[in-house]
């Protein structure tokens, strides 16, 4: 079953990071999650953030999603620890010439 971007957005603990051209997401489900519940999740989210940038795709470079280790806010010291309730998907954009 499809979602909405914003009814998923509202299932987890989720931020954007837009103080960048190129934002970025950080999901975080309970503790507890396995990461294939994550990894559903966070590929639900990119699949619909796929669909939405389609019309725009030649201004958009890439998207990547990462789950589980090394998926923590980069603002959070987390160590070496597992993190199979986290996910991090970012959006890169084309750079932007000036004429």
């Amino acid at each position: 079953m499809k979602m909405p971007l914003m009814s998923i957005a509202s299932t987890s603990d989720w931020q954007t990071n837009w103080t960048s051209l190129d934002p970025s997401w950080n999901i975080e489900k309970p503790i507890g999650a396995d990461i294939e519940n994550t990894n559903d999740f966070a590929l639900q989210l990119e699949n619909q953030l796929i669909e939405m940038l389609a019309p725009h795709g030649d201004a958009v470079e890439s998207i990547i999603a990462q789950v589980g280790e090394g998926a923590s806010d980069p603002n959070q010291f987390v160590g070496a620890q597992a993190t199979p309730n986290k996910a991090l998907i970012a959006i890169s954009f084309v750079e932007f010439e000036r004429g």
